[in-house]
């Protein structure tokens, strides 16, 4: 009986206390979107990598930061590419991310997408030339190396998104 108790307020806190809907057969409920610091872990992923990092810089203001990551074999273990991920939600809903790596295409493509692509297509965007795969899921992937940086675009997101943020890091060698 006093486990029922127990078992009781468990549930009322986990439904009303931290926003756990329990609702059999509705369509999942969707909410905020989570916010992250790109810009500025870019900035300081700039001081701590040990490759050169490309702050990117013209991002729409209207795309949602949702998202910034980086990996260190210093203190993620070796066979970790050293590489810095930023992504934003579009005001349609879509998303794109930018992954900047000292790893070179192959090691990155395996790294961040799980395959290496065959792709001869080639487009032109932020003054350079990007060689296009297909990246997880039903995604596009732009890569390429300037400087001895690798920079990969991926996500759902229209073309000319991609081309923003090919501009967003054309200072990149």
């Amino acid at each position: 009986m006093t486990m029922a108790v127990v078992l009781v307020v468990v549930a009322f806190i986990a439904l009303y206390g931290s926003r756990v809907i329990f609702a059999p057969g509705a369509q999942p409920v969707s909410g905020d979107v989570p916010t992250a610091d790109v810009v500025g872990g870019y900035r300081h992923a700039q001081e701590s990598m040990g490759f050169t990092v490309t702050v990117p810089s013209g991002i729409p203001s209207s795309w949602h930061p949702n998202s910034f990551t980086t990996s260190n074999p210093t203190t993620d273990g070796a066979g970790t590419l050293p590489t810095v991920r930023g992504g934003w939600v579009t005001p349609d809903g879509a998303y794109v991310t930018l992954i900047e790596s000292s790893g070179d295409e192959d090691q990155v493509l395996q790294a961040e997408i799980g395959s290496v692509g065959d792709s001869d297509a080639k487009t032109r965007a932020g003054g350079a030339t990007w060689t296009v795969t297909n990246g997880r899921r039903s995604e596009l992937a732009w890569i390429r190396t300037a400087g001895g940086t690798t920079l990969l675009i991926t996500g759902n997101a229209p073309e000319q998104d991609f081309v923003t943020v090919a501009e967003s890091v054309a200072t990149a060698n």
